[in-house]
């Protein structure tokens, strides 16, 4: 039988109540509309703003090593570093260690773009998990890290064994145990 939502007060599909995979989905897809709106005005759009995510957090340096690390095929990773560098957001230079690869470094104006950006997709977040109660969305963040790194860290199902990410480590690829967080979780 299916029960209502008590925010719409719609009619809750029953696939709701025993299908993960549907219910993931359906989060996802609204996340990424709404997400796809918060980033708009970021040249190449998620991408490009992931891209100034991780320079900005000190991911890997080289363009290649990036591209390696976001899971973004090096012709695509190309496409989007264009874009950005063009409206002055990123800079590439030659990697003094291999004058072949480029490094990757955020510009002024670039931390500006994050930082808006990111404003944006925190109250996109916060509209997302707006139906839950306040406890239950700091539980969902966790429990969602804790999936998170146990894939990239080479969980069933994981990122890890892609040859696009195999060897690449630095700073941030260091997911933090989430175990003390993960238990507030219940369902």
């Amino acid at each position: 039988m299916a029960r209502s939502d008590p925010v719409t007060q719609r009619a809750v599909p029953e696939v709701l109540e025993r299908d993960l995979g549907w219910v993931l989905a359906q989060v996802v897809q609204a996340y990424a509309v709404e997400a796809r709106d918060a980033v708009a005005d970021v040249p190449g759009g998620l991408r490009g703003y992931q891209v100034l995510v991780a320079v900005a957090d000190g991911c890997p340096g080289t363009q290649l090593e990036l591209g390696q690390q976001l899971g973004i095929d090096r012709s695509v990773m190309t496409n989007v570093l264009d874009v950005i560098e063009a409206a002055k957001l990123v800079e590439r230079r030659p990697d003094p260690a291999d004058r072949r690869a480029r490094r990757i470094t955020i510009t002024t104006k670039g931390q500006r773009v994050r930082a808006t950006a990111g404003e944006r997709l925190t109250k996109t977040e916060d509209a997302i998990l707006a139906p839950l109660p306040a406890k239950d969305r700091a539980a969902v963040r966790d429990a969602l890290r804790l999936l998170a790194g146990h894939f990239y860290r080479g969980g069933m199902g994981s990122v890890a064994g892609n040859p696009c990410t195999e060897g690449v480590t630095n700073a941030c690829t260091e997911v933090p145990s989430l175990e003390p967080a993960a238990k507030v979780w219940s369902v």
